[in-house]
């Protein structure tokens, strides 16, 4: 029983230890604060400081699915969506170029199609040291990360759809609209320890372990009382 007992006792003392020596774990959070709003406008301009995190998120109108003009084939077909980025103090650039697609499966016969483009991918078109970008830019649904500033300074952002004229609901010639929505984000990191509860939890275990083994081996062993017989 009292090996089972410190053994027991060990265990707690372990399992109290770790908890308490990982309270502090970091964890990652990702946060998202507007710079810049526009509604049916393609450009958005914004102050960044050096080294932050800039995103884009663009609501498209039914348009932008519209087939192309001249006709160029039957769909499923893509469109470009250009994202320039520009220190407007030093003039340097970006370029981004956002493949849009139509999926096949949505496609109806004839336009209008007036379906929400997809985005395929997102690649770096020039990079002229605006910000520091990576090959494949992450993007979430329509929002885009685009990359991290390289110096402080006011940012321009504009954006055009190529091909830009499409055939309207009367199969005539008309320029895209612009977004309906085109906003410009700093993404903040920022990190927190969620389990903080552990180190008190921990300590509280690692004690009790103690507790137990120190009672454990101070405690003496029950004496069991001898009957002496006396012959007659």
């Amino acid at each position: 029983m009292k090996k089972v007992v410190v053994s027991i006792s060990v265990f707690l003392i372990l399992i109290g230890v770790i908890m308490a020596t990982n309270y502090n774990i970091q964890q990652k959070i990702d946060r998202s604060e507007k710079v810049d709003d526009k509604t049916n406008k393609w450009i958005v301009s914004g102050f960044f400081k050096e080294n932050e995190k800039m995103g884009l998120y663009f609501v498209q109108p039914k348009d932008w699915s519209f087939g192309p003009y001249p006709e160029l084939g039957s769909p499923p077909y893509s469109k470009q969506l250009m994202i320039n980025v520009t220190n407007e103090d030093s003039e340097q650039f970006t370029l981004f170029k956002v493949i849009l697609v139509v999926p096949r499966t949505e496609i109806p016969p004839k336009p209008p199609y007036a379906f929400i483009l997809s985005i395929y991918s997102v690649e770096v078109d020039q990079q002229k040291g605006a910000i520091v970008t990576e090959v494949h830019p992450i993007f979430t649904g329509h929002l885009i990360a685009l990359g991290i500033t390289n110096s402080s300074g006011r940012y321009r952002i504009e954006t055009n759809l190529v091909p830009d004229i499409v055939i309207d609901e009367n199969g005539k010639p008309k320029k895209v609209s612009p977004p309906v929505q085109l906003v410009l984000y700093k993404v903040l990191t920022s990190y927190v320890a969620p389990y903080t509860f552990l180190l008190p939890t921990g300590l509280i275990i690692t004690f009790s372990g103690v507790s137990l083994l120190v009672y454990n081996l101070k405690r003496k062993p029950p004496r069991h009382k001898q009957k002496l017989k006396f012959s007659k």
